[in-house]
């Protein structure tokens, strides 16, 4: 009976997640990062074409490395083979944009809109308060939808919002940095999942 009820609770969580399943985000940690530093992608997996990216960040210590020669969006590949430091600048990125092979550079001229955003977008060392979008029709697929580079030291959390044709209302993800780290936090779907995975373990090992 119980693990019927488990079985049960695990396809409907999975029902409920897989409806935001068509974007996904993950952190992938970069080598190579200026001294004191620590670079991550937060790289995006969408269903359909990508259309807009958000963040807004909340640092309690440390900061963002900002490159003399960067700014808030991705560089061209011409640039940083003139500037190698640029390639570790904190910027947003879109599909076939750098790190990826191309030069397409979104726009960025808005603030995000999440609670608390400022009146214009910010990509500085203490602050990420960005809007980025493209009109490129890129189709589904992998990329990196922004660079972090963040001090050894620094702290903080942020959020972000990625959207696409089938999701044009954004799924918004939280993230960690702690001690120069940065991660992504599950949501609470997510969560129960893996609590459920282990109850679920337990019990074939008490059989």
């Amino acid at each position: 009976m119980k693990r019927n009820i488990i079985a049960g609770l695990a396809v409907v969580l999975a029902l409920t997640v897989g409806a935001n399943a068509a974007i996904s985000l993950t952190a992938v940690s970069i080598s190579g990062a200026p001294t004191g530093f620590q670079t991550y992608d937060l790289v995006a997996t969408t269903g359909s074409d990508w259309t807009q990216s958000q963040c807004l960040t909340n640092l309690t210590s440390g900061s963002f490395y900002q490159d003399t020669w960067g700014s808030n969006v991705s560089p061209t590949h011409m640039f940083v083979g003139a500037f190698p430091t640029l390639a570790f600048d904190t910027f947003g990125s879109s599909p076939g944009s750098f790190p990826q092979a191309g030069d397409l550079v979104p726009s960025d001229n808005l603030a995000s809109d999440f609670p608390g955003h400022g009146a214009s977008a910010s990509c500085s060392a203490t602050l990420i308060d960005l809007t980025w979008y493209d009109t490129e029709a890129s189709g589904a697929g992998t990329f990196t939808t922004m660079r972090m580079t963040v001090s050894t030291a620094a702290a903080g959390t942020f959020l972000i919002k990625v959207s696409d044709l089938d999701n044009p209302g954004f799924v918004v993800f939280e993230g960690a940095i702690a001690d120069g780290v940065v991660s992504i936090i599950p949501e609470p779907a997510t969560m129960t999942l893996l609590v459920l995975g282990g109850i679920g373990m337990i019990a074939r090992k008490r059989r």
